[in-house]
């Protein structure tokens, strides 16, 4: 009944937004986002650590869904972190199987982008995301990017939306829970002309997405998504539930 559900919602979203907005665009890009809750139970549960109070206990993870232009679609909770690589790749299964039979998006070559913040982007995850099919964008952390994992450079430009310079390259990830794999990606280094440098990963090739693109799909994250959805949440009060049972 729950999986139902689910399936129910995201459809009914994905036709309302369709409708309004006459266009299935919206759905090339994915934002996903979580929330972990603290779960205050004497049952036995998966424990995890909890931002908010700063440590660890027992914790519910909600990860969200969101088309191109930050609207929600569905979201669902699991027991502990939610392992985004498993997780969230069946629930878009779902989704994308239900948008190639009722909207125009077979004629898209980049039809499912995945965006997401630095608090998924584990070498696990990257992995899994790199052998479903789906294409990922997200942000290294400052203690993840060094320019010792920089392997090669291929390209520098300006960056057409920003006052930055961009540098398209390849860097080296180490797995931290098994010593000594490396993982490979695609990466776009931002110099700020303000001094920062914030570093993404893609495994969307040049072909098809620019550094431009990259970064720009990557901070359009924000206004399209984070703000709006923290006033959604504040208008019926989500971040006080633990999500759907």
């Amino acid at each position: 009944m729950s999986n139902e559900l689910i399936e129910v919602t995201a459809k009914f979203w994905i036709d309302f937004r369709s409708r309004r907005n006459k266009s299935d665009t919206i759905f090339a890009c994915y934002y996903i986002g979580g929330n972990t809750k603290a779960l205050w139970s004497s049952k036995s549960c998966h424990k995890g650590k909890v931002t908010m109070l700063g440590r660890v206990m027992n914790c519910l993870e909600q990860v969200f869904v969101h088309d191109g232009q930050g609207h929600p679609l569905y979201f669902q909770t699991f027991n502990g972190h939610a392992d985004l690589g498993k997780n969230a790749l069946r629930m878009m299964d779902t989704i994308s199987e239900y948008l190639k039979n009722t909207t125009t998006l077979n004629q898209f070559n980049v039809n499912r982008i995945l965006i997401m913040d630095a608090g998924g982007n584990s070498v696990k995850t990257l992995c899994e995301l790199s052998d479903s099919g789906y294409y990922f964008i997200t942000m290294l952390d400052s203690n993840q990017s060094n320019e010792r994992k920089v392997k090669s450079v291929s390209g520098e430009k300006r960056y057409d939306y920003g006052d930055a310079h961009l540098v398209d390259c390849t860097v080296e990830l180490e797995d931290s829970n098994e010593k000594g794999y490396i993982f490979e990606t695609r990466a776009v280094q931002v110099n700020w002309d303000n001094g920062r440098t914030s570093v993404l990963i893609t495994s969307v090739p040049e072909a098809i997405f620019s550094m431009d693109n990259v970064v720009k799909s990557y901070f359009d994250r924000r206004h399209a998504q984070e703000l709006d959805f923290n006033d959604m949440k504040g208008s019926v009060n989500l971040h006080r539930g633990c999500g759907l049972w």
